[in-house]
């Protein structure tokens, strides 16, 4: 039985309204030489977009039927622990946001219910499973940004960022979100019924990714924090000139709402 001890979580919150994202590594198809407790373990701690089952605090697939679920309930989450036993694997996960992208993607939650925190169980797994096999039945129901576009039709495939890149001058056109994360409430200002704007300032690069992000109008009420912790899920089409990809710099104020 592997058990994976959750890492340090920033449980995110916010309405964001604008477009921000920070770099992060995507999850990768488990290679040959990973056991499947490897590649699982690789998966604690990332932050990941949760196909279907946000509107249950406790859900259970079989392997054979994942490619069956219609439900469009997306959640974007972070994965607390792994447990994989018994020919079945668990995620426990905590929710940091919703997602939403620059085309329309239905989403349909029953009862209009989505949860803070929950499991999620993929059962009837091969005796015999590999990595490979593992990742790609877990990569129909937890997939990085880039897997999440390409389920919804939306290609990402930027080569990425080279140190070094320097903002140009002049006209341009600016970058575009791709994918963007509406956060929840942290508890505290939830608690507090504390709502406001955060203001990010950040560097889009030719990754579609944003880098060197900084607070320049803060909140409180650990709000600050949730909207950084939620940035790395963003994706962008990156700003150009002159037909050629630049980084750019974008400000993003980033509302959180009580209604």
């Amino acid at each position: 039985m592997l058990i994976i001890s959750p890492k340090q979580l920033l449980l995110p919150s916010l309405l964001l309204l604008s477009v921000a994202s920070l770099c992060q590594s995507p999850q990768e198809a488990a290679p040959k030489t990973q056991t499947p407790e490897e590649y699982l373990h690789s998966l604690s701690g990332q932050k990941l977009l949760m196909l279907h089952f946000g509107d249950a605090d406790h859900s259970k697939v079989k392997k054979s039927d994942l490619h069956k679920v219609k439900i469009s309930c997306d959640l974007a989450v972070q994965i607390q622990a792994v447990r994989y036993k018994d020919q079945e694997v668990t995620f426990d996960w905590v929710q940091i946001g919703t997602p939403q992208a620059e085309k329309n993607f239905p989403r349909n939650c029953r009862d209009r219910v989505s949860h803070d925190r929950g499991t999620l169980t993929i059962t009837q797994l091969a005796p015999d499973e590999t990595a490979a096999s593992l990742a790609e039945s877990v990569s129909k129901v937890l997939q990085t940004p880039e897997q999440y576009l390409a389920t919804k039709g939306v290609p990402f495939n930027l080569p990425p960022k080279t140190d070094g890149q320097k903002l140009v001058s002049g006209t341009l056109i600016p970058p575009r979100a791709l994918l963007m994360i509406d956060g929840a409430f942290s508890q505290q200002a939830l608690r507090s019924k504390y709502a406001g704007a955060v203001t990010i300032s950040f560097t889009v690069g030719t990754d579609g990714l944003a880098h060197q992000p900084k607070i320049t109008r803060p909140l409180g009420m650990g709000l600050d924090e949730q909207a950084l912790a939620v940035l790395p899920l963003w994706r962008f089409q990156p700003g150009s000139k002159d037909g050629k990809p630049v980084a750019a710099s974008l400000n993003v104020e980033m509302e959180f709402s009580l209604y």
